[in-house]
């Protein structure tokens, strides 16, 4: 009937209790508040089904008053009939795999929201470079549904004049493990238009020092090369416009020392642009 007669003395030793409060159906005091009717529940359905009995719940420790996990497991015993006429159950000290489970699953939490928080595509790869998993910023930015991203669906969205490019560097980072970095154009779901990309990966090794996952960013810096580009024909133009007009041209630093003569200046005065860089 569930009624317990036997506790062995690790029990009494673990609550600090006398087998007067443990005997009968009285153990379940030292139950966690929270696991209480779970337990009770699944206990019931064992003695009513005859199934062997498994659950995880928390006991009181006697001195501390701290609960520790525990994996419970009961088998029943039957006569030559079939009726079961005892319970035989052992209580299994499983705190630490439980506490490490706990860590590991906050971890994890704490890892996907930062990767929905930052303002970066995050992607994650097995040690073959696969893609398995994503963040939302970066379904958003190709608009594809799952399987068009896993694997290397990512390459489809490359800028062709990158491709083999980018497709070298990842290659070769996969085989020595080296981490990978490279500037190139993905093109964008919605408006079908290419903005730069600046992406980094990092491998993740096991204690045995194998590659067992690739976590990677990919930043947006199209501005950026947008301004340097800029930057570059601004100053082309400037140069185009010194080396046609017709005059003598020099630009000079805040000491007085040329920095650029153009064309011009030198073949007036015979001087090259390195001897020009004194008095």
């Amino acid at each position: 009937d569930g009624s317990v007669t036997y506790w062995n003395q690790r029990w009494y030793d673990y609550i600090s209790s006398s087998p007067k409060q443990s005997l009968g159906h009285e153990w379940s005091q030292f139950l966690h508040p929270d696991d209480y009717q779970q337990t009770l529940t699944v206990w019931r359905h064992a003695l009513e089904t005859g199934e062997p009995y498994e659950i995880e719940y928390r006991l009181k420790e006697g001195n501390t008053g701290s609960y520790r996990w525990f994996l419970t497991r009961g088998s029943p015993v039957r006569d030559e009939t079939g009726q079961i006429v005892k319970w035989f159950g052992t209580c299994t000290d499983i705190d630490d795999r439980k506490q490490a489970e706990q860590r590991l699953k906050e971890s994890r939490e704490n890892l996907r929201v930062l990767a929905e928080t930052v303002p970066q595509l995050v992607w994650s790869t097995g040690p073959d470079g696969l893609t398995e998993d994503w963040n939302q910023r970066y379904a958003d930015y190709f608009q594809a549904t799952p399987e068009q991203l896993r694997g290397y669906g990512w390459r489809q969205f490359l800028h062709p004049e990158e491709y083999d490019h980018v497709r070298a560097l990842r290659d070769r980072s996969l085989e020595t493990g080296e981490p990978y970095e490279a500037e190139y154009r993905f093109r964008e779901g919605k408006t079908g238009r290419y903005r730069w990309f600046l992406a980094r990966a990092l491998p993740v090794r096991d204690e045995a020092g194998q590659i067992v996952k690739w976590f990677g960013t990919a930043t947006d810096i199209d501005d950026r090369k947008r301004a340097e580009q800029q930057l570059k024909e601004s100053e082309e133009n400037w140069r185009v416009l010194a080396e046609t007009v017709p005059q003598l041209v020099m630009v000079t630093r805040p000491d007085g020392l040329h920095e650029y003569v153009n064309q011009r200046w030198r073949d007036y005065t015979g001087f090259t642009l390195e001897q020009t860089q004194s008095d």
